[in-house]
């Protein structure tokens, strides 16, 4: 599917947006839908070179919450705007504040012994949780519900009629287009929470209030007088005072959850420099500590929820620890907080059970020993000395080593022998899906993508700052090879970064440096799949590999680390094993190409490693 034929354009003439009247002008997709399911359509196929009968099938909606409620029929404001608990909801109208909250509903999600439920005071006052979390209803289930109502595609919808028992039994407004699809009441999720929305939405609630940003606050005067409504808080009810001409003036004490003005100004000017990698923080410890922890551990929830790669015991736990994350933010804001959004992530985790990473469901459209050896050996006291010694033997080490055993793979030849002297050099670069800028080019820009993280399988992970980028060429006796060269400042992890033991956040020294060191990461014609490290099996360079059994003793061992699964295997290459015309036979599955280069400095004997990448076509 090619970029220009990703979506469905729909124009609607008018001045209004038709709202649920939207399904008159699906009408016509619908009815394509059905054929397509039903009959099919011829359709060519490339690799078999044969026609076949495609049949398709809708899987499911993606919208933001306003429209979800206008393609689902199910309107998504007041206290039954959740699809998912439906009638089932506790959200009540807040005294002063009048709006929906959804304060004090998720306790019943908790385990039915969690010492949550007990608690009299730092929820709702005097009341404890005995009740379950409200049932799921299945796709017939609702298909049922909705199979008397009214379908707008036979009577215009008149918005200010609805059904009976409207905003007390449910919140349907009409029998949507989508339930003639035969198939649409089997699907376990039909339209789509989008996670975007509701990220953006919890991380809007969450930083005004904490900024005291006018007018935008959760926690005003009247959030304050259902805080004494609802909670035993006293510390934080409103106090009359009088000021100096002797009037009366109601006083909203300072919350925990607040920062005061001149740390709030002290955040803004953070942000205003602040250029991190996605899932790295610094300075957050403004807050009071309970506070910061549990906004650490939603803002860690979204992150593990977005992951490009979902495991199910990982969604399970999600699934369990949202309660208790969005309980522990009951017990710190006030009632006026806890709005619809608010509540909708508890339902997330499911959706990604069920339908998989969300990026497919949100609106968001890449060792050698011989250093070891070197400094075992020359007795080089420094890690600088070692890598300047390393580039000056290294070379001439592995060409001898190739051709001294006679090896015949093209792409190791190819190395041994040298690039090109000319090179190509990039000031941006797109690889598996990210995009990376040198640093002189994009250092006055907005965004930072001259971060480098390094994944490490033990240990710290290496970060640095992406200085050049360039494409090498090595000619072989068949074909040319490229590898693209990343050209880092690495940042001294031994002495300049701090992780936070908890949430794992991390904090980086940009002062503290490592020497000069050269990044490899790969590209490849079919894409990046994998990280390879090729290796010589003897740690010794000047001691010959025992020939007693070559299938025990190969050449070289090549580590496949494959990230998709968090697994590492090994492969070993033997070059008396290769096939003349054809590469080493390797059938591997990988799905990431990086380089790791490791330094360990506590031991006070500090090492150094480094590592062949595979280059385009290897595989």
């Amino acid at each position: 599917m090619k970029k220009p034929f990703m979506f469905l354009s729909l124009i609607i003439p008018g001045p209004k947006s038709p709202k649920g009247n939207l399904d008159v002008f699906l009408q016509p997709l619908i009815e394509e839908l059905k054929l397509l399911w039903e009959i099919g359509l011829p359709t060519y196929d490339i690799s078999n070179k044969q026609s076949f009968q495609m049949k398709v099938a809708l899987l499911w909606t993606v919208s933001d919450f306003p429209a979800y409620g206008i393609l689902s029929g199910w309107t998504t404001a007041g206290k039954l705007a959740c699809s998912y608990c439906m009638e089932n909801t506790k959200a009540f109208t807040l005294k002063n504040g009048g709006k929906q909250s959804w304060f004090d509903y998720h306790r019943q999600f908790l385990s039915h012994n969690h010492v949550f439920r007990k608690n009299k005071s730092a929820f709702r006052k005097d009341t404890v949780e005995n009740s379950s979390p409200p049932p799921r209803l299945s796709g017939e289930e609702v298909s049922n519900r909705v199979s008397l109502l009214p379908k707008t595609t036979e009577c215009i919808r008149n918005e200010g009629k609805r059904p009976e028992w409207y905003g007390i039994l449910h919140h349907w407004t009409k029998q949507s287009v989508f339930w003639e699809l035969p198939y649409w009441r089997k699907l376990l999720i039909r339209h789509n929470l989008d996670v975007m929305h509701i990220e953006k939405n919890v991380f809007d609630n969450a930083f005004h209030t904490i900024m005291e940003v006018k007018g935008k606050t959760k926690d005003d005067l009247k959030a304050r007088k259902d805080m004494k409504v609802y909670c035993k808080r006293r510390k934080l009810e409103t106090r009359v005072v009088l000021d100096s001409k002797g009037g009366k003036k109601i006083l909203n004490p300072n919350a925990p959850f607040m920062l005061p003005k001149e740390k709030r100004k002290l955040i803004c000017e953070w942000v205003k420099k602040l250029k991190f990698p996605d899932g790295y923080a610094s300075n957050l410890d403004l807050l009071p500590l309970n506070v910061w922890n549990v906004i650490t551990e939603l803002s860690q929830f979204f992150r593990d929820l977005c992951s490009t790669t979902l495991k199910v015991n990982h969604v399970v736990r999600l699934e369990e620890n949202i309660p208790e994350i969005i309980c522990k933010l009951e017990r710190i804001f006030p009632p006026g907080f806890f709005n619809s959004m608010e509540h909708l992530p508890i339902h997330l985790p499911y959706e990604a059970k069920v339908g998989g990473p969300v990026q497919y469901r949100r609106m968001y459209p890449c060792e050698s020993l011989f250093e070891e050896q070197m400094m075992r050996e020359c007795g080089y006291q420094s890690l600088e000395e070692v890598w300047i010694k390393s580039e000056d033997e290294y070379p001439n080490w592995f060409k001898e080593y190739v051709l001294g055993k006679g090896i015949n793979n093209d792409i190791i030849r190819s190395l041994s022998f040298g690039p090109l002297t000319r090179v190509r050099k990039f000031k941006q670069y797109h690889i598996n899906g990210f995009h990376f800028h040198a640093f002189e080019y994009g250092k006055n820009k907005s965004t930072m993508k001259y971060g480098i993280c390094v994944k490490r399988s033990q240990g710290k992970d290496f970060y640095g700052i992406l200085q050049e980028v360039i494409e090498l060429t090595y000619v072989g006796a068949r074909k040319r090879y490229t590898t693209v060269l990343f050209k880092c400042d690495w940042f001294d992890i031994g002495h300049g970064t701090r992780i936070h033991e908890k949430y794992n956040l991390v904090e980086v020294n940009h002062i503290r440096r490592y020497p000069k060191l050269i990044e490899r990461m790969v590209r490849s014609r079919g894409g990046l799949n994998g990280r390879i490290i090729i290796r010589p099996r003897t740690a010794n360079p000047s001691r010959p590999i025992s020939q007693s059994s070559q299938d025990e003793n190969p050449d070289f061992a090549l580590e496949v680390h494959n990230s998709s699964q968090n697994e590492e295997q090994s492969i070993e290459y033997n070059s008396n094993h290769h096939e003349e015309g054809r590469d080493a036979d390797l059938d591997v599955d990988t799905s990431e190409i990086e380089e790791e280069a490791e330094f360990l400095h506590e031991t006070g004997n500090p090492e150094a490693t480094q590592i062949l990448h595979k280059t385009e076509g290897l595989w």
